[in-house]
């Protein structure tokens, strides 16, 4: 295993996380948007998702971000993809 100067496994050195990061294989994923039975991409290379009380923030490999007032239904990590759900609209 390939340690950091500071003699610690990459993944445990905080300071170098933009290292492991490089250093580590590509790991994101391409979010789809469940419309019926229709799965539509909705971005490519997904990187970050956060969750939000109305919603999702997704980040790309490239820093481009989105909003969609969606949830997580559910993901295949295997075959890198993440399927999401719109939320119903909020009750005035």
């Amino acid at each position: 295993m390939e340690v950091s100067p500071k003699g610690l496994p990459w993944f445990f050195d905080l300071s170098s996380r933009k290292q492991e990061r490089m250093d580590s294989a590509m790991c994101e994923a391409n979010a789809y948007l469940r419309q019926g039975e229709e799965e539509v991409l909705f971005m490519e290379s997904v990187d970050i998702i956060e969750p939000y009380a109305d919603g999702l923030k997704l980040v790309d490999i490239f820093g481009r971000q989105k909003f969609i007032r969606a949830k997580v239904a559910d993901m295949t990590l295997l075959d890198h993809r993440v399927y999401l759900e719109y939320l119903p609209a909020p009750e005035k």
